[in-house]
């Protein structure tokens, strides 16, 4: 239950950041330096994202343990989006 809990919570961070970032760039970065510009200024961001997600996950739905690891969900998201 608290892998599902971590899961969640991780995928509306992400989910949260890229909605974000999006209306940001729709709104203001296309207009003034253009799509394909504004793209690649938002990917960087997008790369990083998955980390802070996943140890905020780690944090609220600790196990118990105490200690604090990547979930294997948010290292599959970062090989993933590295590959791409």
């Amino acid at each position: 239950m608290q892998a599902l809990k971590a899961g969640v919570l991780y995928f509306a961070l992400a989910f949260a950041a890229g909605f974000m970032l999006g209306i940001v760039r729709t709104l203001w970065a296309v207009p003034r330096v253009g799509v394909r510009v504004a793209e690649l200024m938002e990917a960087p961001i997008m790369l990083v994202d998955p980390s802070p997600s996943s140890r905020a996950g780690c944090v609220v739905c600790a196990t118990g343990d105490g200690k604090h690891r990547t979930p294997p969900h948010a290292r599959c998201g970062i090989r993933i989006r590295v590959m791409d």
